[in-house]
Protein backbone atom coordinates (compact mmCIF):
# COMPACT_ATOMS: atom_id res chain seq x y z
CA UNK A 1 0.00 0.00 0.00
CA UNK A 2 1.47 3.53 -1.06
CA UNK A 3 0.76 6.42 1.10
CA UNK A 4 1.19 9.96 -0.30
CA UNK A 5 2.25 12.58 1.38
CA UNK A 6 0.23 16.01 0.89
CA UNK A 7 1.58 19.47 2.05
CA UNK A 8 -0.77 22.72 2.29
CA UNK A 9 -3.62 20.82 3.68
CA UNK A 10 -5.48 23.09 6.39
CA UNK A 11 -6.18 21.31 10.01
CA UNK A 12 -9.84 21.62 10.38
CA UNK A 13 -12.04 23.51 13.29
CA UNK A 14 -12.45 21.60 16.28
CA UNK A 15 -15.56 20.51 16.51
CA UNK A 16 -17.17 20.80 20.25
CA UNK A 17 -20.74 19.71 21.18
CA UNK A 18 -21.21 21.30 23.84
CA UNK A 19 -24.23 20.93 26.22
CA UNK A 20 -25.84 23.14 27.79
CA UNK A 21 -27.30 20.56 30.66
CA UNK A 22 -27.85 22.28 34.37
CA UNK A 23 -25.94 20.11 36.65
CA UNK A 24 -24.71 22.78 38.58
CA UNK A 25 -28.36 24.07 39.40
CA UNK A 26 -29.92 21.12 40.43
CA UNK A 27 -31.11 20.82 43.88
CA UNK A 28 -30.86 17.20 46.18
CA UNK A 29 -33.34 15.30 44.47
CA UNK A 30 -34.30 17.22 41.50
CA UNK A 31 -33.65 16.17 37.73
CA UNK A 32 -33.94 17.60 34.57
CA UNK A 33 -35.35 16.04 30.82
CA UNK A 34 -33.20 16.42 28.00
CA UNK A 35 -33.57 14.64 24.35
CA UNK A 36 -30.14 12.55 23.52
CA UNK A 37 -29.24 9.19 24.40
CA UNK A 38 -28.98 7.41 27.49
CA UNK A 39 -24.53 6.91 26.74
CA UNK A 40 -23.49 10.56 26.14
CA UNK A 41 -25.88 11.25 29.48
CA UNK A 42 -24.22 8.78 31.21
CA UNK A 43 -20.95 10.03 30.63
CA UNK A 44 -21.85 13.91 30.84
CA UNK A 45 -23.23 12.61 34.49
CA UNK A 46 -20.01 10.94 35.53
CA UNK A 47 -18.06 13.88 34.20
CA UNK A 48 -19.91 16.96 35.71
CA UNK A 49 -20.40 14.58 39.22
CA UNK A 50 -16.12 14.49 39.23
CA UNK A 51 -15.98 18.17 38.62
CA UNK A 52 -18.95 19.17 40.86
CA UNK A 53 -18.18 16.88 43.67
CA UNK A 54 -21.60 15.52 43.51
CA UNK A 55 -23.72 11.89 42.08
CA UNK A 56 -25.66 12.37 39.46
CA UNK A 57 -28.01 9.51 37.80
CA UNK A 58 -29.63 9.07 35.00
CA UNK A 59 -32.26 6.96 32.91
CA UNK A 60 -34.44 6.67 29.67
CA UNK A 61 -37.46 8.31 29.81
CA UNK A 62 -39.37 7.09 27.00
CA UNK A 63 -38.07 6.31 23.59
CA UNK A 64 -36.10 9.71 22.75
CA UNK A 65 -35.81 11.42 26.25
CA UNK A 66 -32.90 10.21 29.25
CA UNK A 67 -34.04 12.18 32.60
CA UNK A 68 -31.40 13.30 34.87
CA UNK A 69 -31.28 13.43 38.78
CA UNK A 70 -28.87 14.36 41.60
CA UNK A 71 -28.91 11.99 44.15
CA UNK A 72 -25.77 12.96 46.37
Amino acid sequence: MEVKIEKGIPIPEVRRNRQNWPFDELGLEDSFRIKGVLGTARNQCSRYGKRLGRRFICRQDGDEFVRVWRIK
